[in-house]
């Protein structure tokens, strides 16, 4: 027999839709409520551990827990937690994503304009799967460096 699900659980029911679930067997069971993240695992209310194998959808590949991580992120919130390049600002937080473009650069020079914001897009060229890439290796650069590894893409 189910046990009754929690207030947490009836107000996730009744107002969250889960992607990949089946919504009606959803409602008599309710979510698993995971509390806790340590390495690649993570942990329910109820302390069962699970292997975290979508890694938050790619934003926690480096895993929980991570003190290195945690102690980085907690000096740089203190500094400065957020800012923008918009109009004309930047910051030293911009410093990985100048190097990595600096460097990709020298490795691909721009031989076309970019296409205009106002373009309707068109069907993805070699250079789309490339820019892709490149963000991708961007990403990977600056954990690296938030690890105190060497970056680049």
């Amino acid at each position: 027999m189910n046990q009754p699900l929690s207030n947490l659980a009836m107000r996730d029911i009744e107002t969250l839709i889960h992607p990949y679930t089946n919504l009606s067997a959803f409602r008599e069971t309710g979510p698993t409520v995971i509390e806790e993240g340590k390495g690649i695992y993570v942990y329910d209310h109820e302390g069962k551990e699970y292997i975290e194998g979508l890694a938050g959808l790619w934003c926690t590949s480096l895993g929980y827990g991570n003190e290195e991580l945690v102690e980085a992120a907690a000096t740089q919130m203190k500094r400065l937690p957020y800012t923008h390049i918009f109009a004309g600002k930047s910051n030293d937080l911009a410093t990985p994503m100048i190097a990595t473009s600096s460097r990709r650069m020298t490795l691909r020079p721009l031989r076309e304009p970019p296409r205009s914001v106002t373009e309707p897009p068109g069907p993805k060229t070699q250079r789309d799967r490339s820019d892709e890439e490149s963000c991708s290796a961007a990403s990977r650069s600056a954990a690296l460096q938030l690890r105190g590894g060497q970056g680049g893409a």
